[in-house]
């Protein structure tokens, strides 16, 4: 079974895209990316922001790219996911600042389970702390199989949200266009 990345669209600037406001929020990045359930009970836990976008920007898109390689949906698309990863997801809800407004119709789809796809024999990078992290990057491959029966993972080594063909396909049906994914040697 092939997997892909869930990537940013290219190029970040022409799309909407949010950043996390670490800063003021009580759920940090860095934990949305760790494989313990999380604790969220208000939207505002989570913060992300559109810059000085509008609010109107955000209209037809359902996948808000972000920078923190965490899908974030709207209920429709949080549906197909769940339709493939049942428990492996964990749905976080978040806040979009902009520069008119608010809105709390995304929810972070966070990956609960982690597996190595990354094949450090066959990629290119700088160091690799076995079973753990990559830095610096230049090509990656994964493992053939690296999913197993799985379709929605996190990748141990470079954090990437991996998804199988099956799970990219559905949500491309929809056509959204915040929706991005690239093969891992890409």
């Amino acid at each position: 079974m092939q997997s892909w990345i869930w990537a940013i669209p290219r190029p970040e600037g022409a799309k909407p895209c949010a950043d996390y406001s670490d800063g003021k929020v009580r759920i940090h990045s860095y934990e949305i990316k760790e494989d313990a359930p999380l604790t969220v009970s208000r939207p505002d836990d989570i913060i992300l922001n559109i810059g000085r976008r509008s609010l109107k920007r955000l209209d037809g898109y359902r996948c808000l790219p972000n920078v923190i390689r965490t899908p974030l949906l709207d209920e429709p698309l949080s549906g197909i996911v769940s339709r493939f990863a049942g428990a492996d997801v964990q749905y976080l809800p978040a806040t979009v600042e902009a520069r008119d407004g608010v809105t709390t119709c995304y929810r972070l789809a966070r990956p609960l389970v982690h597996l190595p796809c990354l094949d450090p024999d066959r990629s290119d990078v700088s160091w690799v702390v076995p079973g753990e992290s990559v830095a610096m990057a230049r090509h990656i491959e994964f493992r053939p199989g690296c999913l197993g029966d799985r379709h929605f993972v996190r990748d141990s080594y470079t954090h990437f949200t991996v998804v199988s063909e099956a799970l990219k396909d559905a949500l491309l049906e929809t056509r959204d266009p915040g929706l991005f994914f690239i093969e891992p040697e890409n």
